[in-house]
């Protein structure tokens, strides 16, 4: 009788395990985080950067940014080349600016406001509910050493009430 009590206790423990039971009843190894990101959201939209959590100095170091349109009409905003669109902004843990590279100054150059930046770019249109992703890698833009990095992005939305939108200060390691 007994022998039957176990073996229906460590059955019923991995049935458990298989639908999210806490984490001390079963034996899974821990989770590992394989991304980091952070998110802003707004009534009108939401914006979420993201990396992974395992990054080299000598690899790509590859951004995703996502932004979802979360009001019932479109909004609109300027496409220059995906890295211009994004203002992303990249500082040591000190607030001083990652030297650029020579594509890096151009995009600082090129993703500037007002008259000049509307000349330059295609207006596009993102509809309520749907979601834009831009894949940017940070080491076409600065030049990385081993060390740790806050990331940054702004958007312009142009909507009824206009809006910008960004996240702040996304923490990041670059390893060598």
């Amino acid at each position: 009788m007994c022998r039957f009590v176990v073996l229906w206790l460590v059955a019923s423990l991995s049935l458990l395990c298989q639908h999210d039971a806490p984490a001390f009843l079963c034996r899974a190894a821990p989770m590992t985080r394989n991304k980091l990101e952070k998110r802003n959201v707004t009534e009108d939209a939401a914006i979420s950067l993201s990396l992974p959590a395992d990054l080299h100095a000598s690899e790509p170091i590859e951004l995703t940014i996502v932004v979802t349109n979360q009001m019932k009409t479109s909004m609109l905003w300027g496409e220059i080349d995906g890295y211009s669109d994004c203002q992303i902004t990249v500082t040591d843990v000190e607030g001083r600016e990652v030297p650029r590279t020579k594509f890096g100054e151009r995009v600082r150059r090129r993703s500037g406001v007002g008259i000049g930046a509307m000349n330059r770019c295609v207006t596009r249109e993102l509809l309520p509910g749907r979601s834009k992703e831009w894949k940017i890698d940070l080491g076409k833009l600065c030049h990385f050493s081993p060390g740790s990095f806050r990331v940054s992005s702004r958007i312009i939305l142009q909507s009824p009430a206009g809006h910008i939108i960004g996240v702040e200060d996304l923490r990041f390691d670059v390893a060598e």
